[in-house]
């Protein structure tokens, strides 16, 4: 998926036209990437739809997995709570001689 389209109104009057829009501009910076019951893969949610006050209230199935499209952290939801992985940061190459 590489971009979305938003609809806009133009000033013309209530025609509206489709704007390609990348994902990392968008609203909604999570997307699903895996979801066991196959419900909510490839959707985009925004950080107040991940965040969770109880178990109870959670849409989610054990083991569906949310990818941040700017930053690349994974959240994985599994008994009630989100487990979190950042990605690994680039080694600076230092000047080190032979």
């Amino acid at each position: 998926m590489n971009a979305t389209a938003v609809t806009a109104l133009t000033r013309q009057g209530a025609t509206s036209q489709v704007i390609p829009v990348s994902l990392s501009q968008t609203a909604h910076p999570w997307m699903v990437i895996h979801d066991p019951s196959g419900d909510f893969l490839g959707r985009c949610f925004r950080n107040s739809d991940l965040a969770v006050k109880n178990a109870q209230e959670a849409q989610w199935e054990d083991g569906t997995i949310f990818w941040h499209i700017r930053q690349g952290d994974l959240r994985i939801w599994n008994n009630g709570r989100y487990k979190i992985l950042y990605p690994m940061a680039a080694k600076k190459k230092t000047g080190v001689r032979a």
